[in-house]
């Protein structure tokens, strides 16, 4: 009997969980009624208190272990694949990627997983045997790919920078929220000990006040192409890529090999160019040891762009509002395609020219240097000093609890105790994730600065940049979560 009462109730779970998913103010996503909204809401709610509690993630599951599906278990998704099958209470069970000829590595290393190639299929097929989801796709695929795991109410890893754009992140948050279930950003660096320990040092008063920091790196020019660049013209041979599920809910366009598998990162319609692919590693450091939050204003420059690839190179000035965390003004500055900052106050520019992809903290006392754009290898510069303050053990003693292994893990562990994860989406990551795709904005509204609202998330004096928090087309509704 209970074992029916239980069949019944998911069911009933994972109706209101679509239903949850499709609330939004957007046309592209639903309109359902709010009576209906509510009376399917409300049945589900009623049966949450006839369900044991590790049916809801509240306590560890009887069987101690779950079952994991990937989701663009190719390329980077192997990782994911990789971390998972070394998790001693983890089963994967699924494996999803639209080239079958670039999974094969997964495919070969877990034969007994059901493979596919369109994650609503699987979701369809194997939903009840899925807890956890990694969802490892472009940046253009991880919002509707990410929604449509939760609203089958699956626990949620994400790869960063978790969408595609500032709308996304948002919607996202509402999503998690809503389902309370277990969710990730991918985020090595957030996972690492770099950011708590640049946040003991600035608590301990080492530091003194923050002014500035800078991110460089030598991306876009050592992996792919942006600039000027046209949109194909004429179709070339996919091979082993389903190119249809490959847009997902992207405008139709001829493949071309220019795209895909891996330069995508490079167009506006599939990625999210270098600040993208790396902020959400280089700003995770300051952003989490000094409490950034969401920022007050913008500015950015870039070379010609057009309305299809990303530019060339772009420079980008967060500000700050000062807050609880940090008493003054904070500025971020972004370089990119081998850009550099120059002439940074008690910086040796050698230190910073010799660094490929790096960091630079500075503080009215003491400045802090990262050459590693994951966050890991922190120290005070100058460098000299840090090696006399390590000897005389005046370093602060680590007092923020550290997560011990991956991202992944952390997810998997959150996933078996209930707890969330330092890279949840609610608490974290869905506004962290904003902040770096607020950078983006001035590639379309260039050489402005644009001031924006955190509690309105919008900006205050350009409605023109505001037409950019979302994305410029509207989305194949067929690849996002079912309409109730």
């Amino acid at each position: 009997m209970f074992i029916k009462k239980l069949t019944f109730c998911i069911f009933i779970c994972k109706r209101m969980f679509h239903i949850i998913n499709d609330i939004s103010n957007t046309e592209e996503i639903m309109n359902i009624s709010r009576r209906t909204f509510l009376k399917t809401a409300g049945a589900g709610a009623a049966i949450f208190s006839i369900l044991p509690r590790w049916a809801i993630g509240k306590e560890p599951a009887p069987n101690s272990k779950i079952n994991v599906a990937v989701i663009g278990c190719g390329g980077r998704g192997t990782a994911s694949v990789n971390e998972a099958g070394n998790f001693d209470r983890a089963n994967v069970v699924a494996l999803c990627d639209v080239d079958w000829g670039r999974a094969g590595g997964s495919f070969n290393k877990f034969p007994n997983a059901q493979k596919f190639k369109d994650y609503r299929v699987m979701f369809d097929k194997m939903g009840k045997d899925i807890d956890a989801v990694f969802v490892c796709t472009p940046d253009h695929a991880h919002f509707p790919a990410a929604a449509w795991a939760m609203a089958n109410g699956k626990h949620v890893y994400i790869e960063k920078p978790l969408a595609r754009t500032f709308w996304e992140t948002q919607e996202l948050k509402r999503i998690a929220k809503k389902t309370g279930l277990i969710t990730q950003m991918g985020n090595q660096g957030h996972a690492g000990d770099g950011w708590r320990q640049v946040k003991e040092w600035h608590d301990a008063g080492l530091l003194g006040d923050v002014e500035e920091i800078h991110h460089w790196t030598d991306r876009p020019n050592v992996f792919w192409k942006q600039g000027l660049i046209e949109r194909p013209s004429q179709n070339h041979n996919s091979g082993n890529i389903d190119w249809n599920l490959w847009l997902n809910v992207a405008p139709d366009q001829p493949f071309s090999p220019a795209i895909a598998p891996f330069a995508w990162r490079g167009y506006q319609d599939f990625g999210t160019s270098s600040l993208g692919d790396m902020g959400c590693h280089f700003m995770d450091l300051g952003y989490s040891a000094f409490g950034l939050g969401l920022p007050s204003k913008i500015y950015g420059t870039r070379t010609e762009m057009n309305d299809y690839a990303w530019p060339a190179k772009a420079q980008v000035v967060y500000e700050f509002a000062p807050n609880k965390y940090h008493k003054k003004p904070i500025k971020l500055f972004w370089y990119d395609a081998n850009d550099k900052p120059k002439d940074l106050k008690n910086f040796k520019q050698d230190a910073i020219d010799r660094c490929s992809n790096g960091t630079a903290i500075v503080c009215s006392k003491r400045n802090v240097f990262c050459g590693n754009a994951y966050g890991g290898g922190v120290s005070i510069y100058p460098f000299e000093e840090f090696r006399d303050l390590r000897k005389s053990n005046a370093l602060p003693a680590p007092t923020i609890e550290r997560v011990g292994g991956n991202p992944h893990h952390e997810f998997l562990r959150g996933c078996i105790s209930g707890k969330q994860p330092g890279s949840n989406i609610v608490e974290f990551s869905a506004d962290f994730a904003a902040t770096v795709l607020l950078g983006l904005v001035p590639n379309f509204v260039p050489e402005k600065e644009l001031k924006f609202n955190g509690r309105q998330m919008k900006f205050t004096n350009s409605k023109e940049a505001n037409n950019f928090l979302k994305s410029r087309y509207s989305y194949k509704t067929e690849f996002l979560p079912e309409k109730i």
